[in-house]
Order: C-alpha cells, then structure tokens, then sequence
C-alpha cells in the first residue's frame, strides 16, 4: 500500500514539474510560494524587464529561454487549467503570420479579440496622379507595405477611404488618403481579400470605411457606386452582417464591413455613427454600431487628435487598453472597440506619423506585455515594419511597427 501510495504521488509530482526546472518545482510556480497565479505572471515580467534574477522555473514553456511566451503560459493556466501545449491549439514561437488565425477557438467572439490593423491601409499601393507623388509621399503616406503584404503578415483590418473621383468623365472609386488617390481602386480592394481568404479560409478581414473628400454633391453618385460594388457577383459571399455577438467560426472567410456613411436602407454588414477624435472616455465611448435590423452595440473610438500632444496621446491610448481590457463581455451587446495609435503631432505629414508611431507604437508594445486580456482592434501606422525611411531618404524611423503586431495577435493567447 504505502508503494503505491508512494509511485501515485510521484506520477502526480511529475505532472506539474517541467523538463527544464528542477525536480519537484511546480509547474508554472516561479516565485515559489507552492501556487500558480498572476504573482508569477508578474515574476516572469520582471524578469524580462531585468528587476527580478531569471530562475529555471521561470522557462515555463521549456523552450530554453525566459520571455514573454512564458507570461503566456502561466496566464493560460490561470483562466483555462491547463498549460497551452496541454491543448489541442498551441500558438508556436513561430507563427505563420499569414494564417495565424487557424489558432483561434471557432466560439471566440469577434468583439473578444485583440486585431491588428492598419490606419490608411492602402497608402502604400502607389499615388494615381505621377505629378503628385512626391506630394503624396510627403502628407499622405501612413503604411510602408501594400494591402497583399500586409494580410500575409498579420494585419486583418483595414482603414478603407472609397473616395469618388472623375477619370475622363467617368466616376469611380478609388481607395484614398484625403484627396490624394491611390492607382487601387475599391473593387480590386475586396478582390485581394477574396482572393487571399480563399486561399487562407481560416482568417477573416474587418473594415471601416469613411470619406472625407468627397463632396456632398457626389454623395448620392457615391452611394450608387458603393452598393453596386459591393452587391456585384464578383464579390458575393464575401461579407457577412454584423452581430454583436459574432464569433470567430461565423466569420472564417469573410469580410465584416463597416461604413459611416449611408448607401442604402440596409447595410452590407454594418454602419457606425459616433466616432470622435476628442480627449475624454465618455465621448469615446458614444459610438454605435448599427445592424441591417436598425438594432444598435454600443462602438468605443480612441481616435484622438484634436489638440493633441504627445503626452495626451499615449495617456489616452493607455487608457483605452484598459478600458477595453476590462469590459463585461457577457453583456446583451458587448462594447466593440477601435483604438488608434495612430496620429500625426504637428502637421499632417507622413513623417509626423513615422514620429508617432515611434512613440505610441511602442507605448501600446509595453502595455500588452504587461497586461491580459482583449483589446479590440488596434489601428497603427507603419504596419509589420519596425523601420520605415524618412521623406528625405536619410532619416530612418524606430516605428516599431512588426513588433506591434506581434504583440497585438499574441494577446489573444492571453485568453481562454
């Protein structure tokens, strides 16, 4: 008896001890105390920010170092039990960026997810008018990557601007920044999404679209072109309405398209209404999403850039973090969130934004690594490169913008 007694202790023993620690360690225990909670998430964050002595036990994930994945484990433990390659999808070191994911649970609401996505997505695709390039890459340019590189490296929601312009006197869509067109037009925008989530039927794409050069005399010319395109056979099946509680497997190979402005009875998706560039939370937090039954979720916006200064912008990013982070996803209509990093301090000029993105990128960088939970959808600038070259062909940038996506996608690893 006391044999077995001993062999069964043993065999329990060696379920919570790693390879890589010292024999009778638990598992996930790094600081000690003979339990496994958010004190040792926080030893093994101190340990990567160097306040606290690297340990064995703190290489929860046994890869042979102590780093953020480790944080991730440990967390992972807490909410859900159970390690992460104690499950049946485990997120590697290495992701395949261009279909990462493949490694989210089909029941994960949409509105639960942390996203990344690019501000000005298509800025990058080449200017419609040559003798207006260099003042185009000069004011205009917020992206180093075009739409196809940027959906193979992670990003999965895009700031779209469907201008109307008149080519030779005809109308048409082109995707913009301001009054500054790219050569892409609308259509061939949600071609490259179909095409990609055909071939990558595990992902999905949300996107919100707005204008701000079109005159109002064109409007009803806009809405017109906007429905025609997004109603044509060559793009049907692609989007799919909005629900507020809409999960992962619903939207696997779709796009979710969002649109401030009106161009029919019922939208393709959704419309949006509220959204704000002002400093305080409660304005940030009137917007509203609106299904194709009229039905409204409430929409919380960190677009801030009206007076801004460098210290208000990273506050007031921080502070969505958190407020995103800690809302109650069991509510009737959970709160959706876009927050953007995203900005220019003085001028609008595409270095002003290579500036910023140096800073705030950064700034949210830090706050995730520290921090659970979703974040929603993270609009940056000089998406998936962490070096963007100046307008003078000198000055490079820290933009940090790689970095940020990693961190942005990672955190929903952080999740159950």
């Amino acid at each position: 008896m006391t044999k077995k007694l001993t062999f069964l202790f043993a065999l329990i023993l060696s379920t919570l001890t790693t390879s890589a620690n010292d024999i009778g360690v638990i598992r996930g225990d790094v600081n000690g105390d003979g339990k496994v909670d958010m004190d040792d998430a926080t030893f093994v964050t101190n340990i990567i920010l160097g306040t606290e002595t690297a340990t064995k036990a703190a290489d929860v994930n046994n890869d042979g170092t102590v780093n953020m994945p480790d944080v991730m484990f440990v967390i992972s433990y807490i909410r859900n039990g159970k390690f992460p390659d104690e499950s049946s999808k485990v997120w590697p070191m290495d992701l395949d960026y261009s279909q990462w994911m493949q490694y989210l649970e089909d029941s994960r609401l949409v509105a639960d997810l942390s996203l990344p996505g690019a501000h000005d997505a298509v800025t990058a695709e080449g200017w419609d008018v040559s003798f207006l390039n260099p003042i185009a890459e000069m004011t205009a340019k917020c992206q180093d990557l075009t739409i196809q590189q940027q959906l193979e490296q992670g990003v999965r929601v895009f700031d779209l601007r469907p201008e109307l312009i008149t080519k030779d006197d005809v109308d048409v869509l082109r995707c913009s920044h301001g009054v500054m067109t790219t050569v892409l037009s609308v259509t061939d925008f949600f071609k490259k999404l179909k095409t990609y989530l055909a071939a990558k039927p595990t992902e999905f794409c949300i996107i919100t679209a707005q204008l701000s050069a079109t005159s109002s005399s064109k409007m009803e010319a806009w809405a017109k072109l906007f429905s025609d395109i997004i109603n044509s056979e060559d793009l049907k099946g692609l989007f799919v309405n909005f629900k507020p509680h809409m999960t992962v497997g619903e939207m696997r190979g779709h796009v979710l398209l969002l649109s401030q402005e009106k161009y029919a009875a019922k939208p393709v998706g959704g419309y949006y209404e509220g959204w704000t560039s002002k400093l305080e939370l409660d304005e940030q937090k009137k917007g509203t999403i609106i299904d194709a039954d009229g039905n409204k979720s409430p929409l919380w916006v960190q677009d801030y850039w009206e007076d801004i200064t460098r210290e208000n912008k990273d506050a007031v990013l921080v502070r969505m973090l958190e407020a995103a982070a800690g809302r109650d996803m069991k509510a009737d209509a959970p709160a959706w969130v876009i927050n953007f990093p995203s900005a220019y301090i003085d001028g609008p000029f595409s270095d002003n934004y290579r500036k910023n993105a140096a800073s705030a990128n950064v700034v949210a960088i830090n706050w995730l690594a520290q921090h659970t939970g979703s974040v929603g959808i993270i609009y940056m600038d000089f998406a998936c490169v962490d070096k963007s070259m100046g307008y003078d062909g000198e000055t490079e940038y820290e933009t940090a913008g790689k970095k940020l996506v990693d961190s942005v996608i990672r955190q929903n690893a952080k999740q159950p």
